[in-house]
């Protein structure tokens, strides 16, 4: 019952200065992620990023910071539903294939959309928790992909992880260090 959106709002502001990205916050709507709020980063690139729908899970940094949280046959069941559709040459179309991107988005703590969802753009996004432990959204971070290294990609998901986690404190949902063992576990 919070308004996550204007809780929100100053991390966001704070995460498009420090990134120059644009900054977006989603809350998990059935495994969906459903973008609330967003601040422009600086300059004249701007996204076209509608709020208030339900965005595919699978191409977005955000739906797959979500789904990472999720089980796998959870996972497998939602893929079922919407299906793998390609909407780039990047986009992952094989459950199994995003079984895997998931696994390594959770042992990282943060999810990567490289070109899956937009060719040239790349997202950053990592899952936030709700009091009760479970999965209540994410914070996502996109941008122009130009040849951005490996070692900024690692540095902008460190940073939206330290992001996520605040807005978990805010909801009384506790870090992800702290659910980690847990999401791990599931089957």
């Amino acid at each position: 019952q919070l308004p996550i959106g204007g809780l929100c709002r100053p991390l966001l502001e704070e995460m498009a200065g420090l990134t120059k990205m644009t900054a977006r916050v989603a809350i998990c709507e059935d495994g969906f992620p459903v973008f609330i709020e967003r601040v422009d980063g600086p300059g004249s690139v701007r996204f076209h990023t509608p709020l208030g729908q339900r965005e595919v899970p699978y191409a977005s940094a955000a739906g797959k910071a979500i789904l990472a949280t999720m089980s796998e046959p959870e996972v497998r069941a939602l893929c079922q539903q919407t299906g793998l559709q390609a909407r780039t040459a990047h986009t992952i179309t094989d459950v199994d294939s995003l079984l895997d991107n998931l696994a390594l988005a959770r042992g990282h703590g943060f999810a990567v959309d490289d070109e899956e969802d937009a060719e040239g753009v790349i997202c950053v996004g990592a899952a936030f928790f709700g009091y009760d432990g479970s999965c209540a959204g994410a914070v996502s971070v996109t941008g122009i992909k130009g040849d951005l290294p490996a070692w900024r990609m690692n540095e902008l998901g460190q940073t939206m992880r330290r992001y996520a986690d605040r807005v978990s404190g805010i909801l009384g949902g506790g870090r992800y260090s702290d659910r980690a063992r847990a999401i791990e576990a599931r089957p």
